[in-house]
């Protein structure tokens, strides 16, 4: 038995198709005005204007602002799962990580011209509203545990029985936290890309047995 929104799909594809692409281009037009202006100073208005629709049309879409939101990580989940679960048993874990953490710094770092859910959540207004915060963090920990089935599938671990997976990804995910964190004071002088590759490099060395730490000599 079909959905209302499968029915209504077969019944009027036209009607679908617009709304579809009006649904995309406010979640674009929205992640694009917290990425200029932070989550706090977007207003519905402005995203309506932005998007060239009626501030009721929005409304038609989305309940509030923090619906928008977290349609926006949820998307962004949605890539980040796909390109983790193709990439178990065809690519090697942390060139991986290198890969998505590239994406995901440019993505949140502002680098992108247009915005695109394929990239990762973008923005340094994350860290600006609590409601925006808590909805990042959970994607960070979605990745975190999609991470640690990488690692352990890698090494032939049993996700449920062995530790190392799971610090593994904790490392990389509070690591990432961290680096993000140390961007957002001060994104003039912190290159997030660079900061986010050197927090990896410390991951895997002490993986390997081995420091990268210069250690003061003890007076």
């Amino acid at each position: 038995m079909m959905t209302k929104e499968q029915t209504e799909e077969t019944k009027y594809p036209l009607r679908t198709s617009r709304r579809k692409k009006t649904h995309a281009t406010i979640i674009s037009v929205a992640a694009r005005l917290f990425q200029e202006h932070g989550y706090k100073n977007t207003t519905i208005q402005m995203i309506a204007e932005r998007a060239n629709i009626h501030i009721t049309t929005v409304f038609n879409h989305f309940s509030n602002k923090s619906d928008i939101l977290e349609e926006i990580i949820r998307t962004n989940q949605e890539y980040m799962r796909a390109d983790i679960e193709n990439a178990i048993g065809k690519k090697l874990f942390f060139p991986f990580v290198r890969e998505l953490s590239i994406k995901n710094s440019r993505a949140q770092s502002g680098n992108h011209k247009v915005y695109d859910p394929a990239d990762g959540p973008a923005g340094i207004f994350l860290w600006e509203d609590p409601v925006a915060t808590v909805i990042w963090l959970e994607y960070e920990l979605e990745k975190g545990k999609l991470l640690a089935r990488f690692f352990a599938d890698e090494n032939g671990m049993d996700i449920d029985r062995d530790l190392e997976p799971c610090l593994v990804s904790s490392m990389l995910t509070y690591g990432t936290i961290e680096v993000f964190q140390k961007w957002r004071k001060d994104p003039l002088q912190t290159n997030l890309e660079n900061e986010t590759l050197a927090m990896v490099d410390t991951v895997e060395a002490l993986v390997h047995g081995k420091s990268i730490i210069q250690r003061k000599p003890l007076l």
